[in-house]
């Protein structure tokens, strides 16, 4: 193929059209892998490098409904995910509005409160916030107190020249929005940040099985299952009692999602291998 002197959209479309064919699992499809062969032909025959723009876009759009019509599940998990990451973008975005009309109505200004309160001061600007995102919370009102958590968080992170005591208090108070912030991304479906949210908790405090369950949580949802198995086996060790059945059950659909799993690639290796 002869890359020199064509237009950037043009290119564009021959890599697209590569790219199908070479990210298409040929192991599900006999049908996919005879696609494969025909238009990597195609593409290197005289015909495909004298193909127009508008050959290479008919090309491009036949092989893909062909590459659908054979592989419905690959595309369909390809489909899902891009829906997901989509998702939690638009749930930040709405995360971080909200976060800017909770300032708006407090009349505060994050980014430029730089004032040096007393420390009895700044803890109950951060109490206040705390206590209006588990309010909201309470209400089912997600984003709004994903904002106050947040709020709160930025207070607590401009204490200074704190007293041992003084720290582990902020600590505590650290965690407890951690863990907040976290179970707010899990009803927002935004489990990266409710993963985020739960790595600082874990930093703060390594012995916090809230944190370690609500990361496997997010983790299950994503069919993460070895790395939930783990978190779930971390956080039995440590959870008291009245959270022992919760990490239980929630281990148990891990294992059964690890086994699933290990099941199905032993009929992919059979398919691929014979």
């Amino acid at each position: 193929m002869r890359f020199t002197n064509l237009s950037f959209k043009r290119r564009d479309l021959i890599l697209s059209i590569i790219l199908m064919c070479l990210n298409v699992p040929t192991y599900s499809s006999s049908s996919v892998a005879s696609l494969r062969r025909h238009q990597t032909e195609w593409m290197w025959s005289d015909e495909g490098d004298a193909a127009s723009l508008e050959e290479l876009t008919t090309k491009k759009d036949e092989l893909n409904d062909a590459c659908r019509a054979a592989c419905p599940e690959y595309f369909d998990a390809i489909d899902a995910e891009a829906s997901r990451i989509q998702a939690e973008l638009d749930a930040e975005a709405a995360v971080g509005e909200a976060e800017r009309k909770a300032a708006a109505e407090a009349g505060e200004d994050n980014d430029h409160d730089f004032r040096a309160l007393k420390y009895p001061d700044r803890l109950r600007m951060v109490q206040k916030n705390k206590d209006e995102g588990t309010e909201l919370f309470k209400g089912g009102n997600y984003r709004p107190a994903c904002a106050r958590y947040t709020k709160a968080m930025s207070h607590a992170a401009k204490f200074r020249d704190c007293s041992p005591e003084q720290k582990a208090e902020v600590d505590a108070l650290k965690l407890s929005l951690y863990l907040n912030l976290a179970q707010c991304y899990i009803k927002l479906e935004a489990r990266d940040n409710a993963r985020k949210n739960c790595d600082e908790a874990i930093l703060l405090d390594s012995s916090s099985s809230k944190a370690y369950y609500r990361m496997a949580y997010c983790k299950v949802a994503k069919k993460d299952y070895v790395g939930a198995v783990a978190d779930l086996k971390r956080c039995a060790s440590m959870c008291p009692e009245s959270e022992a059945k919760a990490c239980e059950k929630l281990l148990a659909t891990a294992e059964r999602g690890v086994k699933a799993d290990k099941m199905k690639q032993k009929k992919m290796a059979a398919k691929m291998f014979g």
